[in-house]
């Protein structure tokens, strides 16, 4: 409070702030009407063990916008629909941190996305989005459903479920694909790219030299660029596979089409940049069919691969090319014409290879494994060069994958006897092809 000729007053900016706050209070949240079933529910996944059933969905941007009156999606929040069925004789327990250990309370998520409402107001949002979660408990002989408010993932989501019984723990598993906003990720239909009388079926020795004989390296889009090694090879059924990279914290890559493709990008359009991608690459005379990243703390640190569906089949199970490098910080693209900012990639790509073959092993996803050669080798003192300047060295060999149907420890790994690696170290890379 002032004084000005023996009157009191109130600041201009002190009024200006009530007036606001005083409007700003007035906020009232109203809970959004929407209708009783949910068009997520006709992408119900369902697992039973015994006398439980469990059923998931997760709703995509528009419909968690619908649900909730509020874009989860925008604050890296993302609800995850449970229904589970319990029809023993036994209490469940039903534990949220087996779908995301650092999941949002609905407290939580109720305050980072309050938006301006009243305390009154706020209050009765944290009601609402309690009433949405899943319970902790369910009777015997009962139905009960609800959300669970978890981590924003795109492109593919591993949700694991653990229920406790009187007796044991029951785990289910989903893998769900996400189609957060269309366009935003390829999808390519695996069925179409290959006539019938296309696919061969391979015995293991055929596979070998079919795999020797390809090219060495994916290009740019001037394909007579040599670009980074093709390295990696992946054989499995599509759900293992896809189920072992997101179980390990792989996450798809956006499509090529997609605006948001740089650090920049990513931060106005409020996504998280380890959903974007780098520069595609061709081989096998088109861009990839897959990619997936897997993020690390900073912006400018991944890990990244990329996958071409091959014509080829082994015991009816998809073989798959690729390519693997690990980027480790940013730099000028000197040799384009507009000097834009790319990633630099690690020059020892066998340790990118291994990395991948280490982290696989480390949840069981690996059945058998094998080393060839095709990729040619290059030595640190005379690495070869990618189109955008990167220089790699290699041994010259490809990692061969064969993705298990179920869980294998170390010592159930068949390694073939095909290629052996040299012993790891800068001086130590002799093999040459």
């Amino acid at each position: 409070m002032k004084e000005r000729n023996g009157q009191s007053y109130l600041p201009a900016g002190l009024i200006l702030f009530i007036l606001l706050g005083g409007l700003w209070g007035c906020h009232k949240f109203t809970p959004p009407q929407h209708a009783a079933s949910q068009p997520f529910e006709a992408r119900l996944q369902t697992e039973k063990q015994g006398d439980i059933s469990v059923s998931i969905a997760i709703p995509t941007w528009e419909e968690t916008q619908d649900i909730f009156g509020t874009d989860l999606y925008v604050k890296k929040m993302q609800p995850v629909w449970v229904q589970v069925e319990n029809r023993s004789k036994h209490q469940l327990a039903i534990l949220q941190t087996s779908i995301d250990p650092e999941y949002y309370s609905p407290n939580e998520a109720a305050y980072k996305t309050k938006e301006g409402y009243s305390s009154g107001a706020q209050w009765d949002r944290e009601v609402f989005f309690q009433k949405k979660s899943l319970p902790l408990s369910l009777p015997p002989h009962s139905k009960a459903s609800g959300y669970v408010i978890t981590h924003r993932d795109e492109g593919a989501k591993y949700v694991t479920l653990d229920i406790l019984t009187e007796t044991n723990l029951k785990r289910f598993q989903f893998l769900v694909e996400l189609p957060i906003q269309p366009g935003e990720y390829s999808k390519i239909d695996l069925n179409q790219l290959y006539q019938s009388d296309q696919i061969t079926e391979l015995n293991l020795e055929e596979l070998r030299a079919k795999i020797e004989s390809l090219p060495c390296c994916a290009t740019g889009k001037q394909k007579g660029k040599y670009g980074d090694p093709v390295n990696l090879v992946i054989i499995g059924n599509d759900e293992e596979t896809l189920s072992a990279f997101v179980r390990s914290g792989w996450i798809q890559t956006m499509d090529s089409n997609s605006p948001a493709t740089s650090p920049y990008e990513s931060t106005l359009s409020k996504r998280p940049f380890q959903y974007n991608l780098r520069t595609p690459l061709w081989y096998l005379d088109r861009v990839q069919d897959l990619g997936f990243h897997k993020p690390r703390q900073s912006d400018d640190g991944r890990t990244q691969f990329w996958l071409w569906l091959t014509p080829w089949r082994y015991e009816n199970q998809r073989v798959w090319i690729g390519t693997l490098t690990r980027d480790i910080g940013l730099r000028y693209a000197v040799k384009s014409p507009n000097l834009h900012i790319t990633h630099k990639i690690d020059s020892d790509v066998d340790e990118t290879r291994d990395y991948l073959l280490e982290d696989l092993i480390s949840i069981g996803a690996v059945d058998s494994l094998a080393w060839v050669r095709g990729v040619g080798y290059a030595s640190p003192s005379e690495p070869k060069k990618d189109f955008s300047g990167d220089h790699w060295y290699t041994d010259g060999l490809r990692l061969v994958l064969f993705i298990s149907d179920q869980p294998k420890d170390l010592q159930e790994i068949n390694i073939l006897d095909w290629e052996i690696p040299p012993k790891r170290g800068p001086v130590s890379r002799n093999i040459k092809q």
